[in-house]
């Protein structure tokens, strides 16, 4: 009886291999997405859209949080299954596959010092000659990238970085998102001395993306049906308000 007990259970985990899998999902730390709590656990609204359908899968998750390039890097080469809430480009589909729906939004913004009246309508033409600082790595839509190469950009590694070049005025502008912006303004105490100008430069939206290199057909296909289903009910809108963050369906 106990031989033909381990059999049945052999031949239900071979007919199904991916039953009760671990899936290793990596990100960089992003506010309110993804990043590290005072006991060093991570949490945010990516986090628990992952666990949430990997409960429902009845799967297993693994969650670190590495510098956006390693990050990236491990996605590209197959040592990680997913990352959680890369922007979409061009460059990226070639060895990441999205999700069909996006599970947040994030207007990027130009940050200025409080004193300058650089006046801003979204031409591109504008900021020609002006000294730009952008986060490495980071994409800023299709058309502004591909007008990069005639603008004089000075990138630096984080948020915090930039803004203290913007105030000693070794450059005029800050292009990042709110949602990371503000909680580095208010760290620095500098509320007052810089500014956001509208409009946005763009307003990306964030996704899962799962590596090329990984054989994770199925486990994508069931990833993106629960996670559509969460969507369309608005769970994730519900989600994306309870940590105050913008969400709309197109």
């Amino acid at each position: 009886m106990y031989i033909k007990l381990v059999l049945l259970l052999f031949s239900l985990f071979a007919a199904n291999p991916a039953l009760a899998r671990t899936y290793y999902f990596v990100g960089t730390s992003f506010p309110l997405i993804l990043e590290k709590g005072p006991q060093g656990e991570v949490r945010g609204l990516g986090v628990d859209i992952v666990r949430e359908i990997a409960h429902r899968l009845g799967h297993k998750i693994k969650i670190e949080i590495f510098p956006f390039k390693r990050a990236l890097r491990m996605i590209e080469t197959g040592r990680a299954d997913a990352f959680i809430g890369p922007y979409k480009s061009e460059e990226r589909e070639a060895f990441m596959i999205y999700t069909q729906s996006y599970f947040y939004q994030d207007p990027m913004a130009f940050y200025v010092r409080e004193s300058n009246e650089f006046q801003w309508d979204g031409s591109l033409s504008l900021l020609t000659g002006k000294k730009i600082g952008l986060m490495r790595g980071w994409s800023y839509g299709t058309e502004f990238d591909q007008f990069r190469s005639q603008l004089n950009i000075f990138e630096v590694e984080n948020i915090e970085a930039s803004l203290k070049m913007l105030l000693f005025d070794r450059i005029e502008l800050v292009a990042s998102h709110p949602r990371a912006t503000n909680r580095v303004i208010d760290q620095l105490d500098i509320r007052g001395q810089v500014k956001m100008i509208l409009p946005p430069i763009i307003v990306n939206k964030g996704y899962f993306g799962f590596s090329r290199k990984r054989e994770l057909d199925s486990f994508i296909d069931q990833f993106d049906s629960e996670f559509n289903k969460m969507v369309n009910s608005g769970e994730i809108q519900r989600m994306n308000q309870a940590y105050g963050l913008y969400y709309v369906t197109e």
